[in-house]
């Protein structure tokens, strides 16, 4: 009878040791992913910041060293500048969700697949004075 107790105290705490790492892994997944969406908010509102104050926003952007992903849309959705990739070269971006979300509310973000980087990238967009939507993007930790 003993035994028995025993063995149902440790297949609960087994159990029980199971669900709270869990569930404290995925808090942790979910600060972390919500972290980097405040950094990446925060670098574009400054990057904004700056960009307001220049004629050409490409020529700036191409002068300065990223760490992260940039990308400048204009109001059409056509990409004027990227420091990944050839913005001539790239789709239109009008449908992306955190770029009509940017050109509707001043701001958007989103997490998709990237078709230039073929990974999954969390997006922060904000819309600049003159129309045009700045955004950032890094590669979503998984």
């Amino acid at each position: 009878m003993r035994k028995k107790i025993f063995l149902s105290f440790l297949a609960l705490s087994c159990a029980l040791l199971v669900l709270l790492t869990g569930v404290l892994v995925f808090g942790a997944y979910r600060l972390e992913q919500r972290q980097l969406a405040d950094s990446l908010a925060t670098e574009a509102d400054t990057l904004a910041s700056a960009l307001e104050t220049t004629q050409d926003n490409a020529a700036l952007l191409s002068a300065l060293s990223l760490n992260r992903r940039v990308t400048l849309v204009d109001t059409e959705g056509n990409v004027v500048f990227d420091n990944y990739a050839g913005a001539a070269s790239m789709e239109n971006h009008g449908d992306r969700a955190e770029i009509r979300q940017a050109l509707e509310e001043g701001s958007g973000q989103g997490k998709h697949l990237s078709n230039t980087l073929l990974q999954k990238n969390l997006y922060y967009a904000a819309r600049l004075s003159d129309g045009t939507v700045l955004r950032l993007s890094c590669v979503e930790t998984t």
